[in-house]
């Protein structure tokens, strides 16, 4: 991505420059179609990356593992890894005014079909076999009241 907006930015500023640097950032604004087709063009030039654009219907599992997907076509798709960028459009509904619809942004579909939740999945310690992860935090020099971990799910 970072790659990609170097190429296509129209400006790019930092961003609280009077606070320390800790906290500066860079912002970049990039012109959308510019972009769009550099990515379109990088991801299409990854060795190894096939990229597949269709409405997914049903996650296939095999044992505790997903194996692939199937599109709203009827065609089946394996793979060792499959990453779903749904969107913002899991059962997206528009509401303009009193009238309401179900789409996405631009007069695009939404994904009604996906049995996955639009939110991470949560965890609770007092589940059965539930089994704190280890630790990850980035060191500071006071403790704080935050937590973090690293999981993975297994199904």
């Amino acid at each position: 991505m970072g790659r990609n907006i170097d190429k296509t930015f129209v400006q790019i500023r930092v961003l609280n420059t009077k606070k320390g640097p800790a906290v500066r950032s860079l912002r970049a604004q990039a012109d959308k179609q510019s972009y769009h087709m550099e990515m379109k063009k990088t991801i299409e030039n990854t060795e190894n990356l096939d990229s597949i654009q269709g409405m997914v219907t049903e996650v296939i599992v095999e044992g505790n593992k997903v194996v692939g997907v199937k599109t709203q076509e009827g065609v089946t798709y394996s793979a060792k890894t499959v990453i779903i960028a749904a969107g913002t459009f899991m059962r997206g509904l528009i509401h303009i005014g009193e009238k309401k619809f179900q789409g996405g942004r631009m007069g695009e579909l939404p994904s009604n079909d996906l049995p996955l939740r639009g939110t991470a999945p949560s965890c609770s310690p007092t589940s059965p076999g539930w089994a704190r992860p280890p630790r990850r935090c980035s060191p500071r020099r006071r403790p704080t009241p935050t937590r973090c971990w690293s999981s993975y799910p297994t199904s």
